[in-house]
């Protein structure tokens, strides 16, 4: 909570700068601008900051195994609360953006382009929150010692360097996965602009690539549960 106070200070911070710059701007534009720079930093620092997972369960995988639950369905309801909450975020986020947008005099795509594409990111954002949030809880499965699991972990520039390789690698692994989704989405996107206009083409060329995004999540759910099934508690560092 405290790392989202500096992040929304230093936003407004930067916007009235801007406005003062610029008399022309309504205090609505300004609040879109602010809106528009955290939509854009929830994306990336948002699950570095939304822990509620096995980054933070890690220690109680003991009591996460007694569950009469499958190991899909635990990594199912571990990615849900932090992916529920940044998604809600997002969207309220998303609301301001679109009203601010609509108060400009010249908006480049028009009314019902707008709408196109905040009905696409609509749709996207929660699935996307689902692919970077499965990407660190894998990584902490697997390199469970690399990781500061609860509120106690290593510390110093060893650890920071740990934790900066992983970031990187994480980066890596989420570009790889958008590669399907987008190359989708541009095909049906051309396709579709051929019949529709880009206000209908954009939504749907967006429920394309959703669907792929949808399989590649499917299939990350039931690998963080085998990895959570195979994972020896005993031999956990970070819990013991």
């Amino acid at each position: 909570m405290r790392t989202w106070l500096v992040l929304a200070v230093v936003a407004a911070t930067t916007s009235l700068g801007l406005m003062q710059t610029s008399g022309s701007q309504d205090m609505l534009t300004v609040l879109g601008m602010i809106a528009g720079m955290l939509l854009a930093w929830s994306l990336m620092l948002g699950p570095q900051l939304l822990r509620q997972d096995f980054r933070q369960d890690l220690p109680m995988a003991d009591v996460l195994k007694a569950y009469p639950l499958r190991g899909w369905q635990l990594a199912l309801g571990e990615l849900l609360a932090p992916a529920v909450i940044l998604t809600a975020i997002q969207w309220v986020l998303l609301l301001l953006i679109v009203a601010a947008v609509a108060l400009l005099k010249q908006a480049g795509l028009g009314w019902p382009g707008n709408c196109g594409i905040a009905l696409a990111a609509a749709l996207l954002l929660p699935l996307l929150n689902c692919v970077t949030l499965l990407i660190p809880n894998a990584a902490v499965l697997l390199f469970p010692a690399w990781f500061q699991a609860g509120k106690e972990g290593g510390q110093g520039i060893e650890a920071t360097g740990q934790r900066i390789i992983l970031m990187l690698g994480q980066l890596v692994v989420f570009i790889i996965t958008l590669i399907p989704a987008a190359a989708v989405f541009g095909v049906v996107l051309v396709l579709l602009k051929l019949f529709l206009s880009f206000a209908l083409a954009i939504p749907l060329a967006s429920v394309a690539s959703a669907l792929v995004l949808g399989v590649e999540i499917a299939f990350g759910v039931r690998l963080l549960g085998w990895l959570f099934e195979r994972f020896d508690v005993a031999g956990d560092p970070v819990g013991r």
